[in-house]
């Protein structure tokens, strides 16, 4: 339910008021003293499904990945302690050079 902003005429008070929109005719008639400003909808920000992948889309990556190890897809891979090891041991003796 929104929430609306009323201007009392009287004491130039702004008041809020949370209903439904089928309840605010109803109450603008029973107040006819508050007048509705016009304002700008509250709008929720920074909420992004763009890096999110499904655990379809996943699925499908591993499964690339396993048919060809060292793409770009390699991290979707489920690898094996000694993959896991072997690329460490590589890795440290590239370094030492």
């Amino acid at each position: 339910m929104p929430t609306y902003n009323f201007i009392n005429q009287a004491t130039g008070e702004v008041e809020e008021h949370f209903m439904s929109i089928s309840e605010l005719d109803d109450f603008k008639k029973t107040n006819p003293h508050l007048d509705k400003i016009v304002s700008a909808p509250a709008i929720v920000g920074g909420v992004s499904i763009r890096n999110k992948e499904s655990d379809g889309m996943r699925e499908v990556f591993s499964r690339i990945a396993e048919k060809n190890p060292g793409s770009n897809l390699d991290s979707y891979r489920s690898k094996t302690n000694a993959e896991v090891k072997t690329k460490s041991i590589l890795e440290k003796h590239r370094n030492k050079k």
